[in-house]
């Protein structure tokens, strides 16, 4: 019975090691690449992904730099529509897509840009200075 009790110890010590497996260096979603096929090559200052389902906005930056003393903020402009603030460019991070319906994002007129604005963004919630990055959205396999 004691080797029975120190049998079933060991197992219940051991088990949940032998039994797991090693986790990948890296996650499988950190394993998806995408291109962005320019006339030049260049890197795209932004990548900006959309995700109905889960109500985000993924932004990654990738080659945007603000001017000293500028704020780079993101906009949602519905055809026909006035622009809507996504909030500033400053990392890569996923946000809430905002008050933009479902069927706004899926609206090929949908136009994303990217205005330079004074330190802390826009004050009026409107963009006020030059629109430097513009692009659509197109929807993903």
């Amino acid at each position: 019975l004691t080797a029975l009790a120190a049998g079933l110890a060991f197992f219940a010590v051991l088990a949940p090691r032998l039994i797991e497996t090693p986790a990948p260096a890296s996650s499988t979603a950190s394993q998806r690449y995408v291109a962005v096929v320019t006339p030049s090559g260049d890197a795209p200052p932004l990548l900006v992904a959309v995700d109905l389902a889960r109500g985000e906005l993924s932004v990654q930056p990738v080659d945007l730099k603000p001017a000293a003393g500028k704020a780079l903020e993101l906009w949602a402009v519905p055809a026909g529509a006035k622009p809507v603030s996504l909030g500033l460019v400053t990392a890569a991070d996923r946000r809430s897509i905002g008050s933009l319906q479902a069927s706004a994002w899926r609206d090929p007129g949908l136009l994303i840009a990217v205005s330079e604005e004074p330190a802390g963004g826009s004050p009026t919630g409107q963009p006020t200075g030059a629109v430097i990055y513009k692009g659509r959205l197109v929807r993903s396999p």
